[in-house]
């Protein structure tokens, strides 16, 4: 099964500088994304990889960070679909869980976009193969250029 979180957080990066008032510096930003990345993989017992670096994009006058996270696993898809979407509703996020069932081998693949205007938001993609994770934040001060490897 492929999963592609990306397609699932658009919604999640569309709205990065609208209505949100000052813009944050990118270090801010930046730390309030890994505060809800860490916390979030606290959620889950898997041996998540070590702390992916950010990918940097335009937006709205400024720079947008995300990190994914993808891990090979076999969790309970359901629950911990279930679970993430408590623990970010939790945090203040607005959570829209959807379910696509591919019938036969390859079940059911969850996903959730949860975003709150002007703070980090978070994506997942959970199938019975393995759990996927993307944070995001809104547009902060900068240059996607700045960050160009």
């Amino acid at each position: 099964m492929v999963i592609a979180v990306g397609a699932k957080t658009a919604g999640v990066l569309a709205g990065c500088a609208e209505g949100s008032g000052t813009m944050p510096t990118a270090d801010q930003a930046q730390r309030s994304a890994l505060q809800l990345l860490r916390e979030t993989e606290q959620q889950i017992d898997l041996d998540w990889p070590d702390m992916p670096s950010p990918s940097a994009e335009a937006c709205k006058g400024g720079v947008l960070f995300g990190y994914y996270v993808p891990v090979k696993s076999q969790p309970n898809a359901k629950a911990l679909a279930e679970k993430l979407q408590r623990f970010w509703k939790s945090k203040g996020l607005e959570v829209s869980p959807s379910e696509t069932d591919f019938g036969g081998n390859d079940g059911i693949l969850y996903s959730a976009t949860a975003d709150k205007s002007g703070a980090a938001g978070a994506a997942y993609q959970l199938s019975d193969a393995a759990v996927v994770i993307r944070i995001t934040l809104p547009c902060a001060e900068g240059s996607a250029d700045d960050y160009e490897e």
